[in-house]
């Protein structure tokens, strides 16, 4: 994984796959580090929300800095995936705030915001084993919720991709299971 990876990260999706995005970018005290990101929407029918599906891999080169409560990489993993299960929960919020309050209430609150992601990445408790299928193969998942919101996470080893799934309140499959998406689909 020294450069996270220059060949194409798997892509997963729900049976209906649909197109993605992929993002690469460095990132610790000297830009050595490596983040890889492929993620894929799925809108709901009938609504504004949407489920959506990240895989990604991480290359630690510089140590891993930011927070200091940060471990190792499967804490970034679990970072990533409460962060974004909580941002989507208070997305009109923070919109409100950028129109009526301004860019320092907006950072105030996403600093807040990240402080209780920290809180439920390290936080054992805060995950409970879950079921996740990828490609028929049932693989290790841990899940967690906030205000409705759900995350499930899978952790891979060595050169697989850790992936995470998260959508919106009522809106999880069950089963949740994912199938491999095209390459064309970058």
């Amino acid at each position: 994984m020294s450069g996270a990876g220059d060949e194409p990260l798997p892509l997963y999706g729900l049976p209906d796959a649909w197109p993605g995005e992929r993002r690469r970018r460095k990132h610790g005290p000297r830009g050595k580090d490596v983040l890889d990101v492929w993620s894929g929407r799925h809108s709901l029918t009938g609504s504004d929300s949407a489920i959506e599906v990240c895989s990604q891999r991480r290359a630690i080169h510089e140590g891993l800095g930011g927070s200091l409560r940060v471990t190792g990489p499967e804490d970034l993993i679990r970072l990533d995936a409460a962060w974004a299960a909580i941002v989507s929960a208070h997305e009109e919020e923070l919109e409100a705030l950028r129109t009526t309050s301004g860019p320092d209430a907006v950072r105030h609150r996403v600093h807040e915001l990240d402080e209780a992601a920290q809180r439920i990445a390290h936080d054992a408790a805060a995950w409970q084993s879950s079921q996740l299928t990828i490609d028929g193969r049932s693989v290790e998942a841990i899940e967690m919720t906030y205000n409705g919101w759900w995350v499930v996470l899978h952790i891979g080893i060595d050169e697989v991709a850790d992936v995470y799934v998260y959508g919106p309140p009522g809106a999880r499959p069950t089963p949740l299971v994912l199938e491999s998406i095209s390459p064309a689909a970058y």
